[in-house]
Parts: structure tokens; sequence; C-alpha cells
């Protein structure tokens, strides 16, 4: 997008304000509703989705754009990244739960 990054978050922001008010207002007819049965009216069902897609586009305005991953870039060590990596307790089971099936009880 050719925008100015602050236009484009006040934009977003605004956005998502306006659909979290569809969605109260969804919730609002929905309470009103409740009285005359136990069936949610289509109309709060339409701008529930409506709310949500439009929350979906504000978000997409307002956060920046992705950055691209790459291993390249951390700064540390691989051999710590392969240590956090490495869970010895999970692929031998040695937890709590080894006591179930231990013959010492």
């Amino acid at each position: 997008m050719g925008m100015n990054v602050d236009l484009r978050r006040r934009i977003g922001g605004t956005i998502i304000l306006l659909s979290f008010l569809f969605l109260l207002h969804a919730g609002w007819i929905v309470l009103g509703s409740k009285s005359s049965g136990f069936e949610v009216p289509l109309r709060a069902v339409l701008e529930c989705l409506l709310g949500m897609a439009v929350t979906l586009v504000g978000s997409m305005l307002y956060i920046d754009d992705f950055e691209k991953l790459e291993e390249d870039k951390s700064d540390t060590p691989k051999w710590y990244m392969e240590r956090l990596v490495y869970r010895p307790d999970f692929a031998s089971y040695r937890h709590r739960g080894q006591a179930l099936f231990s013959k010492d009880f």
C-alpha cells in the first residue's frame, strides 16, 4: 500500500473500533430477543459475521507488514537453539506419570 504508516494505523484502529461496536450491537439484539425464545435472530448472526470480517480487515491495516523469517538473522548461537528443541524427558517419558507403571508401588 502506498499509504502513510501512521494514517494506515489510524484507519485500521477506527475500523476495529467500529467492528467492536457491531459485535456489541449484535449482543444487544440477542439479549433483547432472549425473552421471546431461545433462537438467536438471523440479524445478530449476520452482524457478528460482518463484525468479524471488518475486524479482520482493520487488523490487517493496523499491523505492520510481516518481516521475512531467516535463520541467519538470529544472534543466538546454533547450539543453544538445538538444546531448546531437544527434550529427553519428553522422549523417554521420565516424569511423574512413570510412577503409574513402575513396579515399586
